[in-house]
């Protein structure tokens, strides 16, 4: 009966953590869902091209910004070896956004002519800040789901929501555009760290002041594979994701990449309502578990995906049958064709949802050449379909659609790679 009990316990411990970590996204995603229909009529889809380029490249880089050291602060053994990795984190952050200022300053105009994006060149000086702010907010992150602090992380959430929501909103009626929507994204990529920092400046006021350099050192070594392999996965995971948004306003403008921008935002908001938060918490449980018992992992994941799917049967149904309507109701005649790209979206977005926090099995497993090779050929994906799109002539909205389709299939691929790669693992002799 106690070991019945304290199973039960457990479980609930672990949806609690989800239910709080879901609550602050979702109080997020609600104050952004609210704005966006004044958004969109204080900006043009133009503006919003220039927005998506950015977005995208911020959160490219954004993925070097601790070179993934971040990642083991919550599965270091004990705490001195997580608090050298914290000062590790630190260290590269600044080091990398001060590396990076000088490199917009010396290429940024060869970068933008490049890839055919002149518009957004004149804001690229808002690279390094996001890159601090993202390096920060990661590293406290990292350190708050190691103690289970889900709480202030949900608050963090919401301040970020609300935050970067108020600034697009006064600075588009002021009509700075499309700065407005650049300044709203570096406030939500920054807000939320200052109160995780205080925590920490409390629980450890001597973790800066008091460095042992053969200790981060050590630190690095220990978990060497996370920049190595992770990182560059991660940086190609990332890229499969944003690569689109750079890949239409380079071969379609800034019109279509804003129209997709949007669309892809939108469908992608209600999964990310219990998405990225089931992934924390779901990453928090199976680094508990760690490699020695898939067995745990596996049956963890196959409830995790059966729920995520029926959470999605709902907002995936609405865009399908109403996207256009919905899109031009909501956010103004203007952005109707966005309907239509939702459309096209919203199937791939929902096994892509399924399949984020299934993908942190690897993590925790430390199968990141795994990642590596599928991060690889996920990107290899996206450039082909739309060089070939490109070259056939067609549309904007039928190389979405080609994107769709392609990708729908790569992530029930991935999906079933980890999974036989846990029934393997399960029925290894002990």
């Amino acid at each position: 009966m106690l070991g019945t009990l304290t199973a039960r316990l457990n479980k609930s411990i672990f949806v609690k953590n989800v239910v709080l970590l879901a609550g602050g996204t979702a109080a997020s995603q609600i104050i952004v869902s609210l704005s966006s229909p004044v958004v969109t009529r204080l900006y043009t889809p133009a503006d919003y091209g220039v927005f998506t380029v950015f977005t995208a490249a911020v959160g490219i880089i954004g993925q070097l910004s601790t070179l993934r050291y971040s990642v083991p602060i919550a599965l270091a053994d004990n705490e001195e070896l997580a608090d050298n990795l914290l000062r590790l984190c630190f260290l590269i952050t600044l080091s990398l956004s001060v590396l990076f200022g000088a490199v917009v300053f010396l290429f940024g105009d060869f970068v933008a002519t490049k890839l055919s994006v002149l518009e957004a060149k004149r804001y690229f000086w808002l690279f390094p800040v996001c890159l601090l702010g993202t390096g920060f907010y990661e590293t406290l992150s990292g350190w708050a789901v190691r103690r289970k602090d889900f709480k202030t992380i949900a608050r963090t959430k919401l301040s970020q929501g609300a935050s970067s929501s108020l600034v697009k909103m006064c600075l588009g009626w002021l009509g700075v555009r499309p700065l407005g929507l650049l300044l709203g994204l570096l406030v939500s990529q920054a807000a939320g760290s200052g109160s995780l920092f205080l925590r920490l400046a409390k629980e450890k006021a001597s973790l800066l002041r008091r460095i042992s350099w053969s200790g981060v050192a050590n630190a690095a070594k220990r978990y060497y594979a996370f920049p190595l392999l992770q990182a560059p996965s991660r940086l190609l995971l990332t890229l499969g994701v944003q690569l689109p948004a750079v890949v239409m306003a380079s071969f379609y403008g800034a019109k279509a990449a804003g129209l997709f921008g949007l669309a892809h935002g939108m469908v992608n908001m209600p999964m990310n309502l219990m998405g990225v938060s089931v992934a924390q918490a779901y990453y928090a449980e199976i680094a508990r578990y760690g490699k020695s018992r898939p067995d745990k992992i596996l049956t963890l994941s196959i409830s995790i995906i059966k729920n995520m799917f029926l959470l999605s049967i709902i907002p995936m149904g609405a865009i399908i049958i109403a996207g256009p309507w919905l899109f031009s109701f909501v956010f103004g005649a203007q952005w109707h064709d966005a309907g239509n790209y939702a459309r096209s979206l919203s199937i791939m977005i929902v096994i892509r949802f399924i399949s984020t926090p299934i993908m942190h099995c690897l993590d925790v497993l430390e199968k990141q050449s795994l990642q590596l090779s599928l991060n690889i050929i996920r990107v290899l994906f996206v450039l082909l379909i739309f060089k070939l799109c490109v070259h056939f002539g067609f549309s904007s909205r039928m190389a979405i659609h080609f994107y769709s389709i392609v990708f729908s299939l790569f992530y029930a691929f991935v999906i079933a790679i980890v999974f036989k790669f846990l029934f393997s693992m399960k029925h290894q002799p002990a």
